[in-house]
Order: structure tokens, then C-alpha cells, then sequence
């Protein structure tokens, strides 16, 4: 197969989930630039695929997809240093004011720009958001495991 060959092929798999819907299998292989023998293999491979698909896990699936694309922005990429700020004195620094610094990104699916995010967190402050975050965790796990004994492991994407 040419790389031509394989990028119709390619864009027909992905075709495979959902039919055409103007057309036959035939059809929607002989609208490419296959040679005859490799349209037929297509075809042939497409209807007994399709045959075998679940319309309805395939709309269930879609709609999965979307669920965990959309929604509240999430964080892209992370990273958490250290910081002090020092306060002169009359002889030099006087005091240091450390902080825990996270700096990361953050996409929300209905933009295409990840918005830059940057937070100071004195240590106590970063105490209390590990524990609530430790916490929320915990409660999260449990729910999950509740979930999936009530609706079944496959149920619950995490």
C-alpha cells in the first residue's frame, strides 16, 4: 500500500463506527482512490464489521468521550517548587517568607488556548490543600468503588 492508500484506509476504518449514511459500504469505497481489488476487501471488511457493532454502545461510547472531554477546565501540565522571599533590613535580609509555588496550565474544551495558572501557597495554606485534596481523594475512591459494586466495574471511567 502507498501512504495515500493507507490514509484512505485509515480515514475508511475510523468510517467503520458509523455508517454511511447516504450509501452502502459499496458505495463509500468506491467514492476512493483504491484500486477495485482493495475497494472490495474494504467493503467486504466494512459490512462485517459494522455487522458485529452495537449502535448503541457506539453512541454510549461518543457520549463517554465527550463527558470526560467537556466540562470544569483541567489541568493540562503541573509543577510545584519552592520558594523565599526576602524582606531587607537595615543589615542585609531581615526575614524570608517561603512559599509553595504551583504553576501549571489549564484547558477548557470550549477554547482552543490553555490559560496559564500560577498560585502561592504559604505552608500552612499547602498543608491544608494537600489534606482536603488527600480527603476529597478518599471520599472519590470510595464513591468509585460504590459505583462500580451498584453498576459494575466497566461502568466507571476513572
Amino acid at each position: 500500500f502507498s501512504d495515500n492508500e493507507l490514509y484512505e484506509l485509515v480515514n475508511l476504518y475510523a468510517s467503520f463506527l458509523v455508517r454511511p449514511r447516504d450509501a452502502t459500504w459499496r458505495e463509500a469505497a468506491d467514492r476512493t482512490d483504491l484500486s477495485v481489488d482493495k475497494r472490495i476487501i474494504y467493503a467486504d471488511v466494512a459490512e462485517k464489521m459494522s455487522g458485529k457493532i452495537d449502535a448503541g454502545k457506539v453512541k454510549e461510547y461518543s457520549m463517554l468521550g465527550t463527558a470526560m472531554t467537556y466540562g470544569h477546565p483541567h489541568i493540562h501540565n503541573i509543577s510545584i517548587f519552592t520558594e523565599f522571599r526576602p524582606i531587607s533590613g537595615q543589615n542585609g535580609i531581615a526575614h524570608l517568607v517561603p512559599y509553595l509555588v504551583i504553576d501549571g496550565t489549564t484547558h477548557d474544551s470550549s477554547g482552543d488556548v490553555d490559560r496559564p495558572f500560577k498560585m502561592q501557597l504559604t505552608p500552612n495554606a499547602a498543608k491544608m490543600l494537600a489534606r482536603d485534596i488527600t480527603n476529597g481523594l478518599e471520599a472519590l475512591n470510595a464513591q468509585i468503588a460504590e459505583m462500580k459494586e451498584k453498576f459494575g466495574d466497566d461502568t466507571v471511567h476513572a
